[in-house]
């Protein structure tokens, strides 16, 4: 999408948006329902009354202090930023708007800036400045370091966004267990908060555990019926376990609240395949340009349905990125070298599968390609 398309959108978004909350006659209790949607962790509901509150209440810093938080709990890091800005020219306390600046410079991947807001929020506010100072190491790839200052902030203050944050890091660190339980912990804390079933979502994702996935993406959804990664989520959850003739429904779902994210050419592309469209299931990929560049999911999908499709060198170009996100995965290793013995490059495709000399067990396609290689012989399409 151009910027002047995604101008359009936003401001599309924004009016419909104001239509929603001008619809209806001011009754004066815009920020009491925003409060009570937010309080139930219907985001999208709170920040349709909020535009309500704000013509109500032009003057009141809580509305905007209120604003910023929806809009960063979100995902809109940049009307979360604008929001809290707002409410500092309102004369809203400065450690709490330093708090909300800091949690959407980190959402932007903005060190300098968070490091700046984090100076200025209150010694006493013991449980924010450690999940910014440990989002802070988190944006500098210090993992351990980002674990202990979660964990030293859990142990004078337990709150659940450091356990979700916890959580996320001890995933990263290979700690799966403790990411799970952080989950569950946080969940307990803050049953409204869609942290903790988004949390377990992943994990179960990264187990492969596609029931357990659906079952945690359907309780962020019913947090949030409008949450991003809920929907994608549950789409992909449905995909792997076969049930295709819900899938359709659940993309239209997301795309109905995400359009042009680049997750659903994946999902649309791998219903796509299943339905047998190979061609279709390539050109929707392929229209995603670099969007899925660093998405495994969607680069493994291409190089499969480059190569059935009769495009090897698409396939070896997929394969690599694949292969260099996770070079430790048996299949990608195959993957890759399958793609190179039918783009004519047998030698370099040897030099893959060594890989597998270590291996005590070589899946049988593996072993196949291996003696097809050794044996010199051509691959399918060129015989």
């Amino acid at each position: 999408m151009t910027t002047s398309a995604k101008t359009r959108a936003l401001c599309l978004t924004a009016a419909t948006l104001l239509l929603a909350a001008c619809g209806r006659e001011s009754d004066g209790r815009s920020f009491e329902r925003a409060q009570e949607a937010m309080a139930r962790g219907d985001h999208a509901a709170a920040r349709v009354e909020l535009l309500n509150a704000a013509r109500e209440r032009p003057g009141d810093a809580a509305v905007r202090l209120a604003m910023a938080e929806t809009l960063l709990e979100l995902g809109d890091a940049l009307g979360g930023d604008a929001a809290a800005n707002e409410a500092a020219r309102l004369g809203a306390s400065a450690g709490r708007v330093a708090v909300l600046r800091a949690d959407a410079a980190i959402m932007r991947g903005d060190v300098a800036a968070a490091e700046s807001m984090l100076s200025t929020i209150p010694a006493n506010a013991v449980a924010d400045r450690a999940r910014i100072a440990g989002g802070i190491a988190m944006l500098r790839d210090d993992v351990p370091g980002a674990i202990a200052l979660f964990r030293e902030g859990l142990a004078a203050a337990d709150d659940a966004r450091l356990r979700i944050d916890l959580g996320h890091a001890l995933l990263i660190s290979g700690d799966v267990a403790g990411a799970s339980e952080q989950a569950r912990l946080a969940t307990a804390l803050a049953p409204r908060r869609v942290g903790g079933p988004l949390l377990t979502a992943i994990i179960a994702d990264r187990n492969e555990d596609a029931a357990a996935s659906l079952a945690a993406y359907d309780a962020v959804l019913a947090i949030q019926s409008a949450n991003v990664a809920g929907l994608l989520g549950r789409a992909d959850a449905l995909g792997k376990l076969g049930r295709f003739d819900d899938v359709e429904d659940a993309i239209g779902r997301a795309a109905e609240v995400a359009p042009a994210h680049p997750r659903l050419a994946y999902l649309k592309a791998r219903l796509a395949a299943h339905g047998g469209d190979l061609n279709e299931a390539r050109r929707i990929l392929g229209s995603a340009g670099s969007r899925l560049d660093n998405d495994l999911d969607a680069l493994v999908l291409g190089a499969d349905v480059a190569l059935q499709t009769g495009y090897p060198s698409l396939a070896v170009s997929k394969a690599r990125r694949a292969h260099a996100i996770a070079s430790g995965e048996p299949y990608l290793n195959y993957l890759l070298a399958n793609a190179l013995w039918h783009d004519g490059q047998a030698e370099e495709a040897k030099a893959v599968m060594r890989f597998f000399d270590e291996a005590d067990v070589v899946p049988a396609p593996a072993r196949a390609l291996a003696a097809a290689l050794a044996a010199g012989t051509p691959p399918p399409a060129q015989r």
